[in-house]
């Protein structure tokens, strides 16, 4: 095949993505490349890391409603993918965003999911953005509205 696991390795290396292969039946995820993750999100070790408690405890306590809400509906086969974005705990004690996509690929008998892959972005530039120039919108229209 052409991507085989090395190149995908080597293209991950050098993106701000990180890759995961959910299992649902061991609620346990691996991230590639997982070196990227762990310096980014405040895990100690890669067991913490791969932890489903783990991953849910470090996201903002505002974003888990609309998480654990995508996550039921691939679980009960409502849907096979989902885009996710929220706010992960990370070392450095501040909250950064991150936009995460997954699609399941394989079901056991009944149709449940047995396992997911997806992605993991880094997205904290984008929503500093976005808040930048929601506020240069809100100053332009008090500004437009002062002079009319």
């Amino acid at each position: 095949p052409f991507f085989t696991r090395s190149v995908l390795e080597h293209f991950l290396q050098f993106t701000d993505i990180a890759c995961l292969l959910k299992s649902f039946l061991f609620r346990i995820a691996h991230y590639q490349p997982l070196v990227k993750c762990l310096e980014i999100i405040a895990f100690e070790t890669k067991e913490n890391f791969q932890s489903h408690l783990a991953w849910t405890s470090l996201t903002h306590p505002d974003d888990t409603k609309p998480i654990k809400t995508a996550i039921e509906k691939i679980k009960n086969g409502e849907t096979s993918y989902i885009a996710t974005e929220s706010r992960k705990l990370c070392r450095d004690g501040k909250w950064r965003w991150f936009r995460i996509c997954g699609k399941t690929f394989d079901f056991d008998n009944e149709g449940k999911p047995l396992r997911a892959i997806g992605t993991c972005t880094d997205i904290s530039s984008i929503k500093e953005a976005e808040l930048q120039l929601e506020q240069i919108q809100l100053l332009f229209n008090e500004k437009k509205r002062i002079a009319y």
